[in-house]
């Protein structure tokens, strides 16, 4: 799968609750699916997105207390949201690949974090099916031109 990113429109705002300059959002991060040809990059906004719509999907919300204690290896540590993986019930159209997810600050109104699955792995949802996600955000500290 590609790497993910922050994008520049939620950057600042995770620099600045990391260090203790504002204080971490009250919400509920909102976990969205999406859809189309967006290959996102640093500069995408939460305005590129064309969120799913198929029958069975609702934005799923990562709850603050839900995220596992991080591992670290590498230079990178990882946390996943919840015990179990999130299923949507796929029950009706419109027909559409889910094309990534993004985590979405809805508080601030910006993406927080966004991946683009591999192009392999975007294909039409199978109708009657499921779709299942764990949900996991990596941290590391890359090199910065």
């Amino acid at each position: 799968m590609p790497a993910g990113l922050i994008p520049d429109e939620g950057l600042a705002i995770t620099l600045q609750e990391l260090l203790g300059v504002i204080p971490p959002s009250v919400l509920p991060w909102q976990l969205r699916l999406w859809t189309g040809d967006l290959v996102p990059d640093h500069t995408v906004v939460l305005a590129d997105l064309e969120e799913c719509d198929f029958a069975g999907y609702t934005r799923a919300y990562l709850a603050k207390d839900q995220w596992s204690a991080p591992t670290v290896a590498d230079g990178c540590a990882h946390a996943l949201n919840g015990a179990d993986p999130i299923v949507w019930t796929v029950t009706g159209g419109p027909e559409q690949s889910v094309s990534g997810y993004a985590y979405v600050d809805a508080g601030w109104g910006v993406i927080r974090f966004i991946q683009r699955f591999d192009d392999d792995d975007i294909t039409p949802i199978v109708i009657p099916g499921t779709l299942t996600m764990h949900p996991e955000y990596t941290l590391t500290s890359a090199e910065c031109e």
